[in-house]
């Protein structure tokens, strides 16, 4: 249905509401160029009401506008179809999904660091530089004669190992012997068993690395972490006296990632697959997914819970396009979907008619007319419609 609205000028604003007439119907009447040089479009109207500052659209839906809008449908009066408001912008109505988002403060750095201890009390000799990467088979740092080495593992150390001992850390120990080149998968079988050719192979690495050679491992010379690692830091200095289980170098992951606090009631807008924009401080935005969202809270009240966040994980799509930064600040947006496969324009394009609901102002040739719709769901500047109104149609929005 169309709708068409007589306007009057400027002083109608001024002076009092007009009248509004709906056209026999429903249809926009036809105007010549003279007629429209001597009345006012909505659109004109609007920019009134915009430049008095009287309307604004939030985030989320609509905020102060639907009263704007009442207001400029309330004065209108005069001719509709009216010429088109050049100072007007245009925006196509499309069909699409409607997505909320909303931003959160983020921060930019390395995962998973985690601290290695001094394997004895003494002086320290050696550490791994700072910002390097590591892999298997690596001393991470000296102290006195002993050493502590880097293995690939997801499971932890926790014991000495030697001929005594059965586990799945001992099969872990045993592949990176044989991935390393201290002895052949002929020679020793990677299973639970630590034998006397698993002794063999850790004499030959720690011969290698001019280690003392026992062919044990005990607790606090050793550390398995998953992959290769970045040397996040030092922790002591070259020279110094430390104790046994003293922090010496920290370790993390060679992959960035950012971490974001979120209040629970918001979770929902990061799950987990899901993708994300990062804006980096240089403002150029990448894409990220989320890859993990934890299950307690941190931080707030500890009394109330007032204030509590639950840390989203997110790891970038393209690693590279944040070149060098080690660690920064960064801002996050959070998405999810509120409508799929609905006729959307911006919430500015809403016209409110004095008689009750709502219109565009659609483009038709060198004039304008209003079509009614019905507003549907809102989400970040755009609202679902429904009507006589087609995908690809042209609607006036303030500039």
């Amino acid at each position: 249905m169309t709708v068409d609205v007589e306007m009057s000028d400027a002083s109608a604003f001024e002076d009092g509401p007009g009248e509004q007439s709906v056209s026999e119907g429903g249809h926009a009447g036809e105007h010549s160029r003279d007629t429209a040089a001597a009345t006012t479009s909505p659109s004109t109207l609007l920019r009134t009401l915009a430049k008095n500052q009287w309307f604004a659209v939030g985030g989320i839906g609509l905020i102060v506008v639907v009263a704007a809008l009442v207001i400029w449908g309330v004065v209108t009066g005069g001719e509709a179809g009216a010429g088109i408001d050049r100072s007007f912008d245009t925006v196509e109505v499309r069909r699409t999904t409607l997505v909320e988002s909303e931003d959160f403060n983020g921060t930019l750095g390395y995962r998973d660091s985690v601290s290695v201890g001094s394997p004895t009390s003494g002086t320290v000799r050696g550490l791994a530089e700072e910002g390097s990467v590591v892999g298997g088979g690596t001393v991470l740092a000296t102290v006195d004669t002993d050493a502590v080495i880097l293995l690939d593992g997801a499971e932890p150390a926790w014991r000495t190992l030697d001929t005594s001992t059965e586990g799945s850390d001992v099969a872990q120990l045993e592949s990176n012997l044989v991935a390393l080149g201290y002895v052949s998968a002929d020679d020793l079988a990677v299973d639970d068993d630590f034998t006397w050719a698993t002794a063999n192979a850790v004499e030959a690495m720690q011969a290698a690395l001019g280690l003392e050679q026992s062919g044990i491992l005990e607790l606090g010379s050793y550390v398995f972490e998953a992959g290769p690692q970045r040397v996040s830091g030092r922790l002591a200095t070259i020279g110094a006296r430390v104790n046994a289980g003293a922090p010496l170098i920290s370790l993390s992951s060679v992959d960035r990632e950012v971490t974001v606090g979120v209040p629970p009631e918001d979770v929902g807008l990061f799950p987990v697959g899901g993708q994300v924009d990062v804006e980096l401080p240089d403002s150029t935005v990448t894409t990220g997914h989320v890859t993990e969202i934890s299950q307690t809270l941190s931080g707030g009240d500890s009394s109330t819970g007032q204030g509590a966040t639950q840390t989203v994980r997110v790891a970038l799509d393209d690693p590279a396009a944040a070149g060098d930064l080690v660690s920064a600040s960064v801002t996050v947006s959070g998405k999810r979907t509120v409508a799929g496969d609905v006729v959307v324009v911006p919430v500015q394009a809403l016209v409110a008619l004095a008689e009750g609901g709502y219109a565009l102002e659609v483009v038709d040739g060198e004039s304008t007319r209003l079509v009614a719709v019905d507003p549907g769901t809102y989400a970040d500047g755009l609202v679902a419609v429904t009507g006589d109104i087609e995908v690809g149609a042209e609607v006036l929005v303030p500039a």
